[in-house]
């Protein structure tokens, strides 16, 4: 139980569909920052929250980035330079400088995403060692790298349906789900335009996939969530069916996290205003994350609908939460009423 939680807010006016902690924010202070969404001129803000949540607790902005179009998709990819895809199909590479006071844009990739002549959003991308894999609705999947301008590598999905997200599953390789519950492995270096591997979540009936979450020890370990609030644990080693489906609330899973330190627990966030800490501990294996060795089993292997705990961590909210972040016992979140919360000491 989170009995000792702690909850603050911040209206910012505007709708978050993106936020996103800075690596290294644990304890003493805490940098994130936010996209915004439905607004004529957009933008991402960079945020410090104090160490303390008490009745002087507040977030402070630091720096904002006008931005065309929704922000779709927002990830670091050190702990100074960060990247954010558009509505308008476009991806901007960014930075914040070295006191975490201002954000300068450092290059950008317009219209990847297009069908015909018009540009269409860019819904994701994976960050790979040398190279950026966006995905969009035009069921392209473009690889891009920073010293060039155009992508380096296309491929077109086969059934031509929108890509809702992606992840990285290795070195070279990425796994994108799209809204008809196709996923597919591709690898960056391929010249064929296929994908190397191709499996459906179910098989009776279309299941969209919403998001994807990689194992943070155990690569190989995969966690889709559905529209339909579901999520599914995968094994990459073998795809012929899940390793478990675990029901939620009955709207669509916007994201899911691991906690990096302590990977039994997960963290969802639905459309329907839930935001929800799930804890597979009972089901076996150790509970800290950076103990586990490749050959050992995880628990999200061996959950089934009785050994798995479920706890609310935001309760009343009524609009969706686009999107969450994990940094220490801390969760932020970004919603459509307008605001980010943040939930402190909760006990993974």
């Amino acid at each position: 139980q989170n009995c000792q939680a702690r909850m603050a807010a911040k209206f910012v006016s505007r709708k978050v569909s993106k936020v996103r902690f800075q690596p290294g924010s644990f304890f003493d202070i805490g940098t994130f920052l936010s996209g915004s969404a439905d607004e004529k001129t957009n933008s991402i803000d960079l945020w410090n929250i104090s160490a303390k949540i008490d009745e002087s607790f507040d977030f402070v902005n630091r720096s904002s980035l006008p931005v065309l179009g929704d922000v779709t998709e927002l990830q670091w990819i050190n702990n100074s330079l960060f990247c954010f895809s558009t509505s308008s199909g476009n991806i901007i590479l960014a930075s914040v400088d070295t006191d975490n006071s201002s954000i300068k844009e450092k290059n950008n990739w317009k219209g990847l995403h297009r069908i015909g002549s018009k540009s269409v959003p860019c819904t994701g991308f994976a960050s790979l060692v040398n190279h950026l894999v966006t995905v969009g609705e035009d069921s392209r999947i473009c690889v891009i790298q920073e010293d060039r301008h155009r992508p380096i590598r296309e491929f077109i999905s086969s059934d031509l349906c929108s890509i809702s997200c992606i992840i990285a599953a290795g070195e070279s390789t990425v796994l994108t789900g799209n809204s008809r519950g196709l996923m597919n492995i591709w690898d960056v270096r391929s010249t064929d335009g296929k994908a190397v591997e191709t499996f459906m979540l179910m098989d009776q009936e279309e299941v969209n996939a919403t998001c994807i979450g990689r194992h943070p020890t155990q690569g190989h370990v995969i966690i889709v969530g559905h529209r339909d609030g579901s999520l599914s644990v995968w094994d990459l080693r073998k795809l012929d069916t899940p390793e478990a489906v675990l029901a939620g609330d009955d709207t669509a899973v916007n994201e899911l996290h691991f906690n990096e330190n302590y990977p039994n627990h997960l963290v969802t966030c639905t459309e329907g205003g839930d935001l929800w800490h799930w804890d597979v501990s009972a089901a076996g294996g150790r509970h800290t994350g950076v103990s586990f060795q490749e050959h050992e089993v995880t628990p999200w292997l061996q959950v089934s609908t009785e050994n798995f705990s479920v706890q609310e961590l935001l309760p009343n909210i009524i609009l969706g939460i686009n999107s969450l972040s994990i940094a220490g016992s801390r969760v932020i979140c970004g919603t459509d009423d307008e605001a980010i919360y943040i939930v402190d000491n909760i006990k993974f």
